[in-house]
């Protein structure tokens, strides 16, 4: 399997994309490395992604990374593989693994992205803290081909979840009965028409197989979308400054990275670092609107999805599809 370059490994660079973190390699392995390691995987070596997972600039092109490039769509070459994630799905997509674990899916490379939970203890060292302050967004994510086999996921979440038979007898178990008695969410979708056409195939799928359909809309998005970015900003320098701490020959601060990028020729020749401005200027994590919001945005997050499950008894969500892949948008810069 191949990993994201914002995954620990002891033995092969881990960048999170920035040429910053070229100079030294982590000392130790992620934890979900060492499980995985335990459990027999072979680790090819790393993917490319969106520079610290997408969250250096709000202009950001996806899949482009200081280290790493632009990393294309392996069956459109001129079309953005979408996703911080992108080099983990567009590998599963043009077969260079048989699994590949990105933080975030992947949209647009036809990589099947199943999300898991993430404990609070191995966030800290499970990948860069470029993705690991991101608390509220962050999952570990085993892709692997769309139309590809399931039980290579079902392994591997088997492997990261420490119940080494659950998912790869559900998966065995689905295959057999269909969907027969499940019941499933799908949500309203708010986008381009595309997306909803795409999400109504979904649906509908579901639907032949024999699940009951339920629709469904989780409650204040609109809230949540508003309190998580703040909150990110303060949980990004507070984070990463710590992980810093952990490599030695690197930037050992946020504003150690932002004066790098400023010197570095390749860095910030596409596009800025206004979010590592505004994290470097954000309050700290004692700071009462802080504590608020991320409260706020936590809390309403969980009883959105939880209500839902609960309220309809509910199997699965299936969340709204993306469009067709996007062109490059480096070719305009």
């Amino acid at each position: 399997m191949l990993l994201k370059d914002n995954i620990d490994t002891k033995n092969l660079p881990t960048t999170a994309g920035s040429r910053a973190l070229l100079a030294s390699n982590p000392k130790q392995d992620a934890p979900l490395v060492r499980q995985l390691r335990a459990a027999g995987a072979v680790i090819l070596g790393k993917t490319n992604l969106s520079e610290w997972a997408n969250f250096r600039s709000t202009t950001a092109t996806s899949g482009w990374s200081g280290v790493g490039a632009q990393t294309n769509n392996p069956y459109v070459l001129d079309r953005n593989p979408c996703g911080s994630s992108s080099g983990s799905g567009a590998a599963v997509a043009a077969s260079l693994s048989q699994v590949a674990i990105g933080t975030r899916p992947t949209a647009r490379s036809c990589a099947r992205a199943p999300r898991t939970a993430t404990s609070a203890s191995s966030r800290r060292s499970a990948w860069s803290a470029a993705s690991a302050s991101c608390r509220s967004r962050t999952s570990r994510t085993p892709l692997d081909r769309s139309g590809g086999n399931v039980i290579d996921v079902a392994i591997t979440l088997s492997a990261l979840s420490g119940r080494p038979n659950n998912y790869v007898s559900s998966a065995i178990l689905g295959r057999a009965n269909s969907l027969r008695g499940a019941r499933i969410a799908c949500g309203r979708c708010r986008h381009r028409p595309e997306r909803r056409q795409g999400h109504a195939v979904h649906c509908g799928h579901s639907s032949q197989a024999g699940a009951t359909v339920v629709n469904v809309v989780p409650a204040n998005q609109d809230t949540i979308g508003n309190d998580e970015l703040p909150a990110l900003l303060t949980e990004f320098k507070h984070d990463l400054n710590a992980y810093l701490a952990t490599r030695p020959g690197v930037p050992q601060t946020l504003a150690d990275l932002i004066t790098f990028d400023q010197q570095d020729p390749v860095e910030l020749s596409k596009f800025g670092q206004e979010l590592f401005l505004q994290a470097e200027a954000a309050p700290p994590e004692t700071d009462p609107t802080y504590q608020m919001e991320r409260a706020t945005a936590t809390s309403l997050a969980q009883h959105s999805i939880d209500d839902l499950i609960s309220a309809d008894h509910l199997d699965a969500i299936i969340a709204p599809t993306n469009g067709p892949a996007l062109g490059h948008q480096l070719r305009d810069r």
